[in-house]
């Protein structure tokens, strides 16, 4: 017998989440209300699309005519998408200059000047 998927794992220990009850765990993008059904269906069917092209799916199982999904596959979906959004460090970042003041500024032209003078520039 094969594995049973965690999706579906998740539903049978009770754990399954309706697409408006799912909405109702996502803050919309913009108010205070809930993300629509209709976004959560979309993760499902159509997926988010990564900055590298790639496409993330929201985990769902079809049971009794509906879709369900769970808090636990909406945690695996947020965290792809933001871990995938996310830029990564260099590892081996350049030192960032800190700027110089305006009298150490003076000072290095200054100094510079009497060098090009003294050389006969």
């Amino acid at each position: 017998m094969s594995e049973v998927s965690p999706i579906i794992s998740e539903i049978v220990e009770g754990n399954g989440l309706s697409m408006s009850d799912a909405g109702g765990l996502v803050p919309a993008l913009r108010g205070k209300r809930r993300t629509n059904p209709a976004t959560i269906w979309r993760w499902v069917c159509r997926g988010h699309r990564l900055p590298d092209g790639s496409i993330v799916k929201l985990e769902a199982a079809k049971l009794a005519g509906r879709w369900l999904t769970s808090r636990a596959a909406l945690a695996r979906f947020l965290e792809r998408v933001t871990a995938a959004s996310t830029p990564i460090p260099p590892s081996d970042p350049k030192p960032v200059a800190t700027p110089r003041s305006e009298a150490r500024r003076r000072r290095a032209v200054d100094a510079a000047t009497a060098k090009l003078i003294a050389s006969g520039a």
